[in-house]
């Protein structure tokens, strides 16, 4: 089974740093890495680490940078074909990591990153299972034109998955009550549900179902996860680990779950593989599984 992933790719630098002393003027830096990330190249690293042939649907600068991340993804064997190049900066984001994992991102709203548009998708060349890796992340994608691209998506007779990010303009449940009738398989934190309503993950979870969403993943940190869907109710707890960085952690999730999918295990099992994968991720600086990282 092939996956296509849709979403950002990003030049990342990432800085484990005592954040309390941040916050006092001066900080030292406690670990460094230089890595590319974004949601879409996330996915796409750790699916095809885990063996499964990937597609990359994206845009990228002409630049150095971007040519930087074509060769990467080239180098882990992705399908790039599908890349589109604009002339505005690639993306890149300087990533503080704190001393219990959490990530916090300073980005460029004026790359690469929040350019990606309807018009850079070919629904048409799109095979095996659709991995839509950045809803909410770029704004020129908002909630109609997803709705149109997932409907297309749909029509197709492809399988849908969509990972969540934090609302940027206010959106509520409410507002993506079309766009989400489309998703088979829709993940989402549980912070970020939070801010599209204001209750507990499990009340909004079944929202969702009423909406029309196949199966609702909600990710739990190291409370583990849950899914809802008409037939089932799971909860799962979290593999435990030292937590080093949570960076890329949500993206490897649904490449488990995906993985899963893709060697046709019952979502259970799905489930255990997503945690597992991201808590692979959790416990070291980096954004991407290896290939010899087992699930």
């Amino acid at each position: 089974m092939e996956v296509s992933v849709i979403g950002a790719c990003i030049k990342d630098e990432i800085l484990k740093i005592d954040m309390d002393r941040l916050y006092n003027g001066s900080a030292s830096i406690k670990d460094r890495s230089v890595t590319f990330g974004g949601d879409a190249l996330n996915e796409a690293i750790d699916l095809s680490a885990l063996g499964i042939d990937t597609k990359i649907f994206t845009i990228l600068g002409n630049d150095d940078d971007g040519d930087d991340i074509l060769v990467y993804l080239d180098d882990h064997d992705i399908d790039t074909s599908h890349i589109g190049y604009k002339d505005i900066k690639t993306a890149k984001n300087i990533v503080l990591v704190d001393d219990d994992g959490q990530r916090y991102f300073i980005t460029d709203p004026d790359s690469t990153l929040r350019k990606l548009d309807l018009d850079d998708i070919d629904v048409d060349t799109l095979e095996g299972i659709v991995s839509f890796a950045s809803v909410f992340v770029s704004p020129l994608l908002n909630i109609d034109k997803m709705t149109s691209l997932f409907k297309k998506i749909k029509d197709r007779g492809h399988v849908l998955c969509c990972d969540f990010t934090k609302a940027k303009n206010k959106e509520k449940l409410t507002d993506i009550k079309d766009l989400v009738a489309y998703i088979d398989y829709l993940f989402i934190n549980e912070e970020e549900l939070k801010i599209l309503n204001d209750d507990d993950y499990i009340a909004n979870a079944h929202i969702l179902l009423k909406y029309g969403a196949k199966n609702i993943i909600v990710k739990r940190g190291k409370d583990g996860a849950y899914l809802l869907n008409e037939d089932v109710e799971l909860n799962i707890e979290a593999d435990k680990c030292d937590v080093i960085s949570t960076s890329g952690a949500g993206d490897a999730f649904v490449a488990g779950f995906i993985y899963g999918l893709c060697h046709g295990h019952d979502l259970e099992r799905c489930l255990y593989l997503a945690n597992k994968a991201g808590g692979i991720i959790a416990s070291k600086l980096s954004n991407h599984l290896d290939e010899g990282d087992v699930l």
